[in-house]
């Protein structure tokens, strides 16, 4: 496979286009779609095609639960259920899949868990229920205290919006009207939302009992993170890997 040196370049350029260009420039995106072809390629020429070999018995090295491996037996070519091949997971489709992985897991989870994990050692009470928690394999209750303590410091504090129709609203104790024009770039301010008092109860307090479909760690609606499913159980295992060590 490529370097570890060429992965990272693919990563944070497609990264940087994707979610830190609000103000698209053009050699920012560059960056980006040259790093999208090449991975492209990559997965086209050689990955899909080493995958295939293992899983036809040529070269059975690789687990078999394997992102890739799973995402290539969904497809129309290797399925073996009807669920399965109602996923449609066309060449193309695979493509993308696989470069979502590495685009949505490398920058974003790494600053998440450093971020929580920091959140965590800050507090000594929450560090000792979360080593606790860690040690006896409770994921639901690790998961709760990670995704609370990245409500202090989430991977994004902000997002970048572009209004595409005027808008109106009031806020504030004094309720203030507020008016959004039609093409005006807003920034959502997803840490304050957070800590916002009229949506979390004492905001301040580290509560791991917080219903947690209220957090906007992985955005909300329409923009919810692609990768949200993986996200919730990606990074609180690393982070119970980490606490377990000896």
């Amino acid at each position: 496979g490529p370097s570890d040196k060429k992965m990272l370049e693919w990563s944070r350029a497609t990264q940087h286009a994707f979610f830190h260009n609000p103000n698209q420039s053009e050699k920012v995106n560059k960056k980006a779609i040259i790093a999208g072809k090449e991975m492209q390629a990559y997965i086209k020429d050689d990955l899909l095609p080493e995958v295939r070999a293992e899983l036809a018995g040529d070269a059975p090295t690789r687990p078999v639960n394997d992102a890739v491996t799973r995402i290539l037996a969904a497809s129309d070519e290797i399925a073996a259920s009807p669920q399965a091949a109602a996923m449609k997971m066309t060449p193309e489709r695979m493509i993308t899949n696989t470069q979502g992985l590495l685009v949505g897991s490398v920058e974003t989870s790494s600053a998440a868990i450093v971020q929580a994990m920091k959140v965590i050692f800050d507090r000594p009470d929450v560090l000792a229920m979360a080593q606790k928690a860690a040690a006896n394999n409770d994921n639901i209750m690790l998961s709760k205290i990670v995704w609370e303590a990245l409500r202090f410091d989430p991977v994004n504090p902000w997002v970048v919006r572009v209004a595409t129709q005027e808008a109106t609203f009031k806020e504030g104790p004094n309720q203030v009207e507020v008016k959004i024009p039609k093409g005006a770039v807003v920034f959502i301010a997803t840490r304050s939302a957070m800590h916002d008092e009229e949506a979390f109860a004492a905001p301040e307090v580290f509560d791991i009992n917080r219903p947690q479909s209220e957090f906007t760690h992985l955005g909300w609606g329409y923009h919810r993170c692609l990768g949200d499913q993986v996200a919730l159980v990606m990074v609180p295992e690393i982070i119970k890997q980490l606490l377990v060590l000896r």
